[in-house]
């Protein structure tokens, strides 16, 4: 695809937001004495680096991209058992998927590379069952590509590139950037949360990622 499709694809997965009504949003959870820090790249990445440091205990995201960056345990959002009135979190224990297919971090990242990502798109004609067939006999893509009929088509993913932005690294955040103020004293009021903005955003998120 050229330039102007890729861009249009990406631009409908995109929410934006006025910066001041994310500023507003900000102020919500210092309010609440959460953390609150900004990602320099895909904030999914960052999450899973803080996971992989020991800084966070799970990782919320809808992104599956989050999958490979060896998080193991990601939180997809609330439900509830309206039969027994209880509520719930939902959540993915990648560990389990990815030791359940047999395969390491590295080989299950490659997996997914494989099976297509953010970064690079899937190939024609290899699915979950025929990458994972391919992951096992092979253990990497290099290995894969030279010795399957998909050679061209496996090198030319670029690989290598997404693999670099599927890679945790080192964040550079203290424990102490991640805790919670539990001395905070909350104030929720109207002008701090500007209750109509804030809820227009969070039904936009939410509505984004039932699409």
């Amino acid at each position: 695809p050229n330039l102007l499709t890729i861009y249009t694809k990406n631009k409908h997965y995109t929410i934006t937001e006025p910066p001041e009504r994310l500023k507003k949003i900000e102020n919500v959870i210092k309010e609440l004495g959460m953390p609150f820090i900004y990602s320099k790249d895909e904030a999914e990445n960052l999450g899973a680096s803080l996971y992989k440091e020991g800084k966070i205990h799970a990782l919320w995201t809808s992104d599956t991209d989050a999958y490979p960056l060896e998080c193991k345990l990601i939180v997809k959002g609330f439900g509830r058992n309206n039969k027994d009135n209880v509520d719930f979190i939902y959540a993915v224990n990648v560990e389990k998927i990815r030791n359940g297919l047999e395969m390491n971090c590295e080989e299950f990242r490659d997996f997914c590379i494989l099976l297509g990502c953010d970064f690079n798109d899937g190939i024609s004609g290899i699915g979950a069952v025929r990458g994972h067939k391919m992951m096992l006999e092979h253990k990497n893509l290099e290995t894969a590509a030279k010795n399957s009929k998909y050679e061209n088509e496996i090198n030319n993913m670029k690989y290598e590139n997404s693999r670099l932005q599927l890679t945790p690294y080192e964040t550079g955040f203290r424990h102490e950037d991640m805790m919670i103020n539990t001395n905070k004293k909350i104030n929720l009021d109207d002008k701090i949360l500007d209750i109509p903005g804030v809820i227009e955003t969070i039904r936009k998120i939410k509505n984004f990622e039932k699409f």
